[in-house]
């Protein structure tokens, strides 16, 4: 048992324990340092610190097993904010990326918009044409969620993130179409 040194559960079934072996220079430091003594009473341990200490042996600090947990829960809320931070920062590098690109996609293809809409069309046939770029690649995503989640709460919570993700990429897009009429589309494209 020692938390927070690995956060696997082993198993024991197919296990077998063996004494423990002295360290390279013959000594059983690391045995001793990494013991977990469980007690009911406080003087136990006050007892075996205070006859260590009379044999010059180590000088030994007891930890409550709850303050050691505490810290270990302190330390893994730091790295969630850490890589939840990461992943702020590189989702909204992405969407901008996206974003831009969509932009690029609008002028690249003025020209054939603004016939589009002289022959009739409307902004909202254009701005479907671009949202379905976006959800090709939300359907791509989400179909490898479910191939490695199945149809979990993951899988749903995954979708539902796409979705508002999806949106908000679209939403300067698409105004930026709407904005446009006929006439700035036409001026545009020569």
């Amino acid at each position: 048992m020692q938390p927070g040194k690995s956060s696997e559960i082993y198993s024991l079934g197919t296990w077998f324990v063996i004494p423990v072996r002295p360290d390279l220079d013959g000594s059983y430091d690391s045995a001793i340092m990494t013991t977990y003594i469980i007690t009911d009473d406080p003087y136990h341990l006050q007892r075996i610190q205070q006859k260590s200490t009379e044999l010059g042996l180590f000088t030994f600090e007891f930890r409550s097993f709850t303050e050691q947990m505490g810290w270990i829960q302190e330390e893994i809320d730091l790295q969630t904010k850490i890589m939840g931070l990461m992943f702020s920062v590189v989702l909204i590098f992405s969407m901008i990326g996206l974003i831009s690109n969509l932009v690029q996609f609008i002028n690249t293809h003025i020209k054939e918009f603004a016939i589009h809409m002289l022959c009739g069309g409307q902004v909202s046939s254009i701005i479907r044409r671009i949202l379905t770029q976006i959800i090709l690649m939300l359907i791509l995503a989400n179909v490898i969620v479910f191939a490695i989640h199945g149809a979990s709460s993951i899988t749903l919570a995954t979708i539902a993130f796409g979705l508002v993700i999806g949106s908000l990429i679209v939403i300067y897009p698409a105004i930026k179409l709407s904005a446009m009429g006929i006439n700035e589309l036409l001026r545009r494209s020569e």
